[in-house]
């Protein structure tokens, strides 16, 4: 019996190191942020609050709050003005324009999807504010 509780937290012990010497050393290849990171936009600082999802979010809000779109009805969007101020605006309105009957759902979905938004999370990553995912996929699987 001594020796099988023995094995065992020989075993648990073994474990642990190896998982504490491999998170250490994913870890270490990460760019760092610097002393003093900085967010350049609204749309930097909603991905870091809430991914893909907060930037296509702040983006509709902001379309909604100076009365370039609609929202009305069940999740139904519409185009009242379209002039868009940046990148992820123009992905609104490009994903607005292939939305069937201007549902919501679909052009969040699709929003978050656009290029112009993993733009912003892969700048964020290259500036060691965010981890990409897969960098910490091994770490997870094991």
């Amino acid at each position: 019996m001594n020796t099988l509780a023995l094995l065992l937290t020989l075993g648990v012990a073994l474990s642990t190191a190896l998982l504490i010497a491999k998170v250490v050393a994913s870890r270490s290849g990460r760019p760092s942020a610097g002393t003093s990171p900085a967010v350049h936009d609204l749309y930097e600082a909603a991905f870091l609050n809430g991914g893909p999802a907060r930037v296509a979010d702040t983006a509709l809000t902001a379309l909604y709050a100076d009365g370039r779109v609609l929202i009305g009805g069940p999740g139904i969007i519409s185009v009242r003005h379209a002039h868009a101020n940046d990148p992820v605006e123009r992905a609104v309105f490009q994903e607005l324009s292939t939305a069937p009957s201007g549902a919501l759902h679909v052009v969040r979905e699709a929003v978050m999807r656009h290029p112009a938004v993993q733009e912003i999370g892969d700048g964020l990553a290259q500036r060691g504010l965010l981890v990409p995912p897969a960098a910490s996929r091994p770490v997870r699987r094991w």
